[in-house]
C-alpha cells in the first residue's frame, strides 16, 4: 500500500515532468468511485487547458496546483500508481497500463518539447481523485488530516500531550490519518522497532522519554524512507521493514542481522511486525478508582491479561461524552430502511432535535413524505435516496450522497429487515401424518423453488445487506467523524430461536455473529457497533413476510405485547448516544430470556412454544 515515502515520489514525479507545463489532453475512465465529487467527464473538462504551478503533498494525498482552480488531489489507496509513459516504455512494458483512472498529456507552451504522458492506475478502485477550489490544504479532505511528519511535526512537548491522551494501542493512533497523516502500516512498525515500544501498548502508558524517543524516530523513519525515495533496496540494512513480510517467511526467516526473531500479532486491525525482546509491554493505566501497574518483567502471557484486566472498565462503561464532541443539531446520520415503522420513527425522533438526515429506502413516495415531516420536526437538513439496500450500486450511490450533501456521517442506523412467519417444515411444504408404525412425511414437489427465494430473500436483507453497508460505510464513518457510530436493528430472536421463525432467527444470529467481531476489529479507531435487540414491535412487516405466500393455514406468532415503534426509536437513539454495546427491548425481557437459556435451555423451547403457537382463525 502507497505510504508517506511512495505519494512523495509521485508528487515529485509530477512536479519533474508537470510543473510550468499546460495539460493539453486529459483522457478519464468513468468511474464512480475513484472520482470522488465529481466525474471522469467534468474532471477532464475542468482541467483541460490548466497550467500546472505547483505540486504539493500532506499524508498520503497529493495536490496540483493548477493556475485556475479547481485543484487536483488525489489519494492512492491501497493500490494507486502513477506511470510516467515513457519510463514505462523503457522497461518494455505495454502502454497504457491496465486499471488506467486517467492519463494526461502535458507540454510546456510556446516550445517543442516532447509532450509528456501520465497516467493514474488503480486496480482495486479504492483511490480517490478530487477537484477541489481554494487552498487544497486547508479544505476537506486533507483539513481533517492529522500533522505531516515532513511538514509538521508537533514539537516534543505538544507531541507528547497528543499520545498521551489517548487510550488506544500506540500502533492504531500512528496508523490514525487523523492523528499523523502518511504513516501506513510497514511505517508504523519499522518507527515503533527503531523506538523499542511494543505495538500493542496503550498510549497514555508511554513515558515522556519514550513519546520523545518515538517523535525523533518518527521523523527519522520517514526521511530515510522519503530520501530513498521508497527504494527499499536503499534503507537501512538493520530496518525491520526488510524483514517483516510474509510474516517473517522472507529474507532472514524471521531472524533481524542482530539475532532477535520477529513475532506478528494483529494490532489495530493491521498485522504487527515487532521483536518481543526488545519491544515489551509495560507501563500503568489510571482507572477512575485506582491505578494498575504492569511491570515490564511480566511475562508476556502475564502483561496483557493485567492489560486486559485493567481497561475492563473503559471497555463497558456508559459513554456519556459523544454529545459533548457532536453536538445533536450538528450530528449527521443516515438511516437505512426508514419508509415505515421502526426506521421513520428513528427519523422523526433525530429530525426533533436538528440533526443532519440522509434517508435510504426502496420507496420513494414514502421518502418524500417522511422528508416533508422531517423537515417539518426540525431537521437541519434532509435528502432522500430511493434504493434497495441489497444492491451494492444503490448503497454506494447512498455513501456518496452522504458525502456531497453533508460532508461525511456520524451516525449509521439499519433498521431494514425481512421476517418469517411459518414454521419451517410447512414452509417447505412438508407434512407430517401419524401412522400406526410412526411418522409419514409428504412434501409438495412445487414448495422447493418457493422456500430457497424465501430464505435468499431474508438472509439478503437481514443479514448480507448490513454487511455489505459495513463494508461501503466503514470508511467515511472513520474518516469525518469524531465518534463514529454503526446501529443495527437485530432482534431477541438474534439470540434466542422460536417456532416459525427459523429462517429469520438464523439472519439475526448470523448478523450478531458478524457485528460482535467486527465492534472488536473497529475499536481501535474509535468506531461503536451497536446491536439493538427488540421483542414482537407493532409493524406491518408481517404482512410482508418471506414465507407468507407458502404453506397453508393462519401465520404463526404472538398477537399480544407488542412494543410501539416509536419507544424502539427512541432507545436506539439512546442507545447511540451513549454508546451501548447492545440494547434488548423490553430490557427484563431480554435478561431473563438470555440467562434462562444458559441456564434452563428446555425451559425456554418450552416458553417460546407456547408464545409462538399456531394463530387459529
Amino acid at each position: 500500500m502507497p505510504e508517506i515515502a511512495e505519494v512523495e515520489f509521485a508528487r515529485r514525479q509530477c512536479h519533474q515532468h508537470c510543473l510550468n507545463r499546460t495539460i493539453i489532453a486529459v483522457d478519464a475512465t468513468p468511474d464512480s468511485l475513484v472520482f470522488a465529487d465529481t466525474t471522469a467527464e467534468d474532471f477532464a473538462e475542468s482541467i483541460k487547458g490548466k497550467i500546472v504551478t505547483d505540486t504539493k503533498r500532506w499524508g498520503k494525498y497529493f495536490v496540483l496546483i493548477l493556475d485556475k482552480g479547481p485543484h487536483i488531489v488525489a489519494h492512492f489507496g491501497m493500490t494507486g500508481q502513477l506511470l510516467v509513459k515513457h519510463e514505462h516504455e523503457e522497461k518494455q512494458m505495454t502502454w497504457p497500463p491496465k486499471f488506467v483512472k486517467f492519463i494526461i498529456t502535458v507540454q510546456k507552451k510556446g516550445t517543442d518539447e516532447e509532450p509528456v504522458v501520465i497516467a493514474f492506475c488503480d486496480a482495486r478502485r479504492l483511490g480517490r481523485v478530487r477537484l477541489v477550489d481554494g487552498d487544497p490544504l486547508k479544505c476537506p479532505p486533507i483539513s481533517k488530516l492529522g500533522f505531516d511528519p515532513m511538514h509538521n511535526l508537533p514539537s516534543p512537548e505538544d507531541f507528547t500531550v497528543l499520545v498521551q491522551k489517548r487510550i488506544m494501542p500506540i500502533k492504531a493512533l500512528l496508523l490514525d490519518q487523523a492523528f499523523s497523516a502518511g504513516v501506513g502500516n510497514w511505517v508504523a512498525d519499522e518507527i515503533l522497532y527503531q523506538s523499542r515500544i511494543h505495538p500493542a501498548q496503550k498510549a497514555n502508558t508511554l513515558t515522556i522519554e519514550e513519546c520523545h524517543n518515538l517523535r525523533l524516530q518518527m521523523e527519522k523513519v520517514c526521511r530515510i524512507a522519503v530520501e530513498a525515495e521508497a527504494d527499499s533496496s536503499l534503507f537501512p540494512e538493520d530496518w525491520l521493514m526488510m524483514y517483516r513480510w510474509n510474516k517473517g517467511k522472507g529474507k532472514g526467516a524471521g531472524v533481524l542481522p542482530n539475532g532477535h526473531k520477529l513475532a506478528f500479532e494483529t494490532v489495530g486491525g493491521r498485522t504487527s511486525a515487532f521483536v518481543p525482546a526488545l519491544q515489551r509491554l509495560h507501563g500503568s493505566i489510571l482507572t477512575k478508582r485506582k491505578k494498575v501497574k504492569v511491570e515490564s518483567m511480566a511475562s508476556d502471557e502475564e502483561a496483557p491479561a493485567c492489560i486486559a484486566l485493567a481497561t475492563a472498565y473503559y471497555i463497558t462503561r456508559k459513554n456519556d461524552k459523544r454529545l459533548q464532541l457532536i453536538s445533536a443539531k450538528d450530528e449527521r446520520v443516515v438511516i437505512l430502511g426508514c419508509s415505515s415503522g421502526i426506521g421513520k420513527h428513528v427519523a422523526l425522533s433525530y429530525a426533533a432535535r436538528g440533526a443532519k438526515l440522509v434517508l435510504f429506502a426502496r420507496r420513494r413516495e414514502l421518502l418524500d413524505a417522511l422528508k416533508q415531516e422531517c423537515e417539518h420536526a426540525g431537521a437541519s437538513h434532509v435528502t432522500v435516496v430511493a434504493g434497495d439496500v441489497s444492491h451494492q450500486d444503490d448503497l454506494t450511490l447512498l455513501m456518496e450522497t452522504c458525502q456531497r450533501s453533508m460532508g461525511g456521517l456520524d451516525t449509521l442506523i439499519y433498521c431494514a429487515g425481512l421476517i418469517s412467519v411459518l414454521p419451517f417444515m410447512e414452509a417447505c411444504g412438508m407434512e407430517v401424518k401419524v401412522q400406526q408404525t410412526g411418522f409419514e412425511v409428504t412434501q409438495s414437489s412445487t414448495s422447493t423453488s418457493g422456500v430457497d427465494d424465501a430464505l435468499e430473500r431474508i438472509t439478503n436483507v437481514n443479514y448480507y445487506a448490513p454487511v455489505r453497508t459495513a463494508r461501503v460505510f466503514l470508511p467515511i464513518l472513520i474518516q469525518t467523524s469524531k465518534m463514529p457510530n454503526l446501529a443495527i436493528v437485530s432482534s431477541m430472536a438474534g439470540k434466542v430461536g422460536a417456532p416459525t421463525r427459523a429462517m429469520y432467527a438464523g439472519s439475526k444470529h448470523a448478523v450478531h455473529g458478524f457485528f460482535d467481531s467486527l465492534r472488536v476489529e473497529v475499536e481501535p479507531y474509535n468506531v461503536h457497533v451497536s446491536l439493538v435487540c427488540p421483542a414482537t414491535v407493532d409493524t406491518d412487516l408481517r404482512h410482508s413476510a418471506v414465507d407468507g405466500g407458502l404453506g397453508h393455514g393462519g401465520v404463526a406468532g404472538s398477537t399480544s405485547g407488542k412494543l410501539s415503534p416509536q419507544t424502539v426509536a427512541l432507545q436506539i437513539i439512546a442507545a447511540s448516544d451513549q454508546r451501548k454495546r447492545e440494547v434488548y427491548l423490553p430490557a427484563w425481557f431480554g435478561y431473563a430470556a438470555l440467562w434462562a437459556k444458559l441456564l434452563a435451555s428446555p425451559w425456554v423451547d418450552w416458553f417460546a412454544k407456547r408464545k409462538y403457537s399456531k394463530v387459529t382463525k
